[in-house]
């Protein structure tokens, strides 16, 4: 989303599927978890006989290697405010660019790291939400650590509302999905739910 806020226009949709939404000062949580991939802090838990560590982030950077100092002391950290999504989404709203929101909570455990990323989107959503701006949909996945069933639910900003619940079985590692959709304005029967094609006219 920060790029199509620096390019306003370019982009007729965008999407941000679980990412880090918020960088400004509000939400330390997710500014220190940026700093710590760009540090690879978790390197030294993971030792050597695991090379595929899920704390190991690859190369080591410094901290100011993407903003500049992320450290809020004497507004020093200005450019990683100045490039916070959540700050600037009246630019994605002047532009009329859709803007999707996926995120998981983490099954409400902040010890899971999509506790965090799905509290940056939620300010995201309550900013565009704020401008009262239409072309928005917002989705989020409930799925406690180890469970086997995710359940989501999506909402658009016109309150049109879709859940479903797709589980994997443990012994053929398939996948089942029952959906629920509501009708949207204009659909019939016949459709399926979905609003009738219109046909192309030549240009």
């Amino acid at each position: 989303m920060h790029y199509a806020q620096r390019h306003p226009g370019l982009f007729s949709q965008v999407a941000t599927l679980s990412g880090a939404n918020e960088f400004s000062r509000n939400h330390a949580v997710m500014r220190a978890a940026v700093v710590a991939t760009l540090t690879n802090i978790g390197a030294p838990l993971c030792g050597t006989s695991s090379p595929t560590c899920s704390l190991n982030f690859g190369p080591t950077v410094s901290s100011d290697a993407v903003f500049g100092t992320p450290y809020p002391l004497f507004n020093l950290d200005w450019r990683w405010n100045e490039a916070d999504p959540v700050a600037h989404m009246d630019v994605l709203a002047r532009a009329g660019t859709g803007v999707t929101i996926y995120t998981g909570n983490g099954g409400g455990n902040p010890a899971e790291p999509e506790f965090w990323v799905q509290s940056a989107s939620q300010h995201a959503k309550e900013r565009l939400d704020a401008l009262e701006y239409p072309r928005t949909t917002w989705t989020t996945a409930t799925a406690p650590a180890g469970a086997r069933t995710a359940t989501a639910a999506t909402t658009t900003a016109a309150g049109h509302r879709t859940s479903w619940t797709t589980s994997r079985d443990s012994k053929r590692h398939s996948r089942r999905r029952s959906r629920r959709t509501l009708p949207l304005p204009g659909a019939d029967e016949t459709s399926g739910g979905r609003p009738p094609c219109r046909p192309l006219t030549p240009g």
